[in-house]
């Protein structure tokens, strides 16, 4: 009898991890929860939604418009691509965990703090337009840092 209900369980677990990746595979499900790191391998930022980007204060301090990274003041900070966030010269500001692609050296990464209360967002600013795409550099930002979104 216990054998019995234990197959049942174990069906009904597959059949939930079956449709978790369906959905997947579907692209109906995403990352939601994003780690930026700095030079030193410090976690400085995230986004729990892929379109706002918080320090762990829970201060909101900039979001992302397709690859490019604005603060809320409406200033171009820089772009995104392939996990790398970099500056308007091109020189690596942030990594993420799924970073690939040509950067500098990765640090190992330390341990996140915790996150802070998420404080109300402001609103958003006219943006500024978007400088030309510099080449991607194998170099750190010397902005890497969170005074990279106080510009």
């Amino acid at each position: 009898m216990k054998k019995i209900q234990l197959c049942v369980i174990i069906l009904r677990n597959m059949d939930i991890l079956f449709k978790v990746f369906s959905e997947i595979n579907n692209g109906s499900v995403r990352v939601d929860n994003i780690t930026f790191y700095n030079c030193e391998g410090k976690p400085v930022a995230y986004t729990d939604d892929e379109e706002h980007i918080y320090l762990f204060s829970g201060e909101p301090v900039a979001y992302f418009k397709d690859e490019s990274v604005y603060g809320f003041n409406g200033k171009h900070l820089g772009r995104i691509s392939d996990g790398w966030i970099r500056d308007n010269k091109g020189c690596c500001v942030f990594f993420a965990d799924e970073t690939c692609g040509s950067g500098p050296t990765r640090p190992v990464k330390q341990l996140e703090p915790v996150k802070g209360v998420q404080s109300i967002r402001p609103v958003k600013s006219a943006k500024q337009s978007k400088p030309f795409r510099p080449a991607e550099s194998l170099s750190w930002s010397a902005m890497s840092s969170e005074k990279f979104f106080y510009q």
